[in-house]
This record gives structure tokens, sequence and C-alpha cells, in this order.
């Protein structure tokens, strides 16, 4: 579904083999089940209040070099990297309980190259099985909430990007405005 001149709205988009969409932009949408080599909800896509669920990638299980604006990753797999995005742009989403075999079960980033950036986004209940940043690996994170994920090393994050005024444990020592309280969720 998609190409670069498409505008997806109100769809469900689920169980494409090809992964759910390439290029475009996605609106309100929900991509359930797809799968892909890269991104298998969504590559190289814009997203915004769209919901990315139970989708499986070889890289980016839920979104690959994509941005995503108000949205929620949740239960995407990766067989390498970035369970829930990969190399990708998040504002205000939710990513929760995505899995990656290797490297960011949350989100990936390439260290010093292609960077996942993640702003006023909630980290949480992600996992990296063999490798590290159960959250996130080598992003860059803004007023994150980055807890309760795990890995074998770097549960929370891998460093790699930064963190600044982020909620997350353990505290970074060389980066700015970070907390470590455990966020107060009214049900995990």
């Amino acid at each position: 579904c998609g190409s670069l001149s498409d505008v997806v709205s109100n769809c469900v988009v689920i169980k494409n083999s090809a992964g759910g969409v390439s290029g475009g932009t996605v609106y309100n949408s929900m991509l359930i089940s797809n799968a892909a080599v890269y991104g298998g909800g969504a590559a190289g896509s814009t997203l915004r209040d769209c919901m990315l669920s139970g989708n499986s990638a070889t890289y980016g299980g839920g979104a690959h070099q994509a941005k995503l604006k108000n949205c929620i990753l949740t239960g995407n797999s990766a067989s390498q990297y970035g369970g829930g995005a990969s190399i990708s742009a998040l504002y205000n989403c939710l990513v929760l309980s995505n899995t990656a075999s290797t490297y960011g079960g949350g989100a990936y980033s390439e260290p010093t190259a292609n960077m996942s950036t993640l702003n006023n986004c909630t980290v949480v209940g992600n996992r990296a099985i063999s490798g590290s940043g159960g959250g996130a690996y080598a992003a860059t994170l803004t007023n994150c909430i980055v807890y309760y994920n795990t890995a074998p090393s770097g549960s929370n994050y891998f460093p790699g990007g930064g963190l600044t005024y982020c909620c997350t444990t353990p505290k970074p020592s060389y980066w700015v405005g970070n907390i470590t309280n455990a966020p107060l969720f009214v049900d995990l």
C-alpha cells in the first residue's frame, strides 16, 4: 500500500507480506501484522495518530526510516534490530512491548550515522533478547520516559546518541537534566 505521493487515512492495513506501507503519508490508521525486511508496518513513510501492532521485519519491526507523531508502537518484532522502530523520528509516541533479537527492542539508531530521535515519548516494556538497548540503542532521546525495558546490557538505553531531560535508570552521567525516579504509571 502506498507510494511516495499517496495519502492513506482512516484505514486498517493488515497481514501484508511486503510490509504495510512504503512511502506516502498515513493518518488515523492501524497497521497490523504486516511483515517485510525493512519496516514491517511502515518504511520511509510519515505517520500521524496511527497504531502499529504485531508487525515484524528484519530491521524495524514497526517502522524503518519513518517519521511518526502521536503513534502507538506495540507488540512489533525485529529479527535483527529495532523492534519498535529503526532509524526513525518519533514525536509524542508510546513505544510499548516491542522485541528485537539483537539491538534496540524499542528503538534502534546507528551510532554516529543514521540517527533515531525520540521526543516526548514513553518507551516501556521493550526487550532486546541477545544484545543491548532494551528500550533504545544509540538513539537521541529528549524529554522521554525510558523505563522497565530489558536487555543483557543497557536494559533501558545503550549510549551512542544522547538522553536529555529523560526519566530513566541508571542515570546517565554525561547528559543533562535526567532523573531516575520510577514513573508513576496507573498500570504498567
